[in-house]
């Protein structure tokens, strides 16, 4: 397990110290570790979870977003279910 600092973590993201203190406060952004007195630090495979998490949620976005633009894209409600009851 490796643990990472602020400055790493801040880095590692890009968000501001404030933004990453909100996303703490509510439950979207894994919480510090106190290593010390005055000292915290994340783990890093969390933080990296987060990421992951972040850039899967924002390519199925897009993803999705393609696919209904495609000239080929039919609405779930007007297409063919052969096992559906007339």
């Amino acid at each position: 397990m490796r643990l990472i600092r602020l400055k790493e973590v801040l880095h590692k993201t890009g968000l501001s110290k404030a933004t990453l203190y909100r996303l703490i406060q509510s439950g979207d952004f894994p919480a510090s570790v106190s290593i010390a007195n005055r000292a915290v630090a994340w783990e890093e495979s969390l933080v990296d979870e987060w990421l992951i998490k972040k850039v899967s949620e924002h390519n199925y976005k897009r993803e999705q977003m393609e696919m209904r633009n495609s000239p080929n894209y039919v609405e779930p409600r007007q297409r063919y279910n052969p096992f559906a009851r007339c």
